[in-house]
């Protein structure tokens, strides 16, 4: 992973903490966001800054045919959605400076 895309991901992650995270769980959230990026990495993806529902599905299959259980395709998926969100919702709140 590029330098440039785990502090992106570290300050949203640790941005949760006054919610009540626990440091495992964004450790594990910032597990799962390396692993995406790894699974995905064909030089041009969208990461961090936008992943795509084709991005999210193809992702998916390859947890499946690796034959990840329920539960990690889950919280993998919810970890993309967080991380999504947050990125829109910092892209909306730049382009209204």
């Amino acid at each position: 992973m590029t330098k440039r895309v785990m502090p992106t991901a570290k300050m949203v992650l640790y941005s949760m903490d006054p919610v009540g995270v626990s440091p495992y769980t964004v450790a594990v959230y910032l597990s799962d966001l390396r692993h995406f990026r790894q699974a995905m990495d064909t030089g041009g993806t969208r990461f961090p800054a936008r992943i795509m529902p084709q991005d999210v599905r193809r992702y998916v299959g390859r947890l499946r045919a690796a034959r990840a259980s329920a539960s990690t395709i889950r919280r993998r998926r919810a970890t993309l959605a967080v991380f999504n969100a947050w990125a829109r919702a910092r892209a909306s709140c730049a382009s209204s400076r």
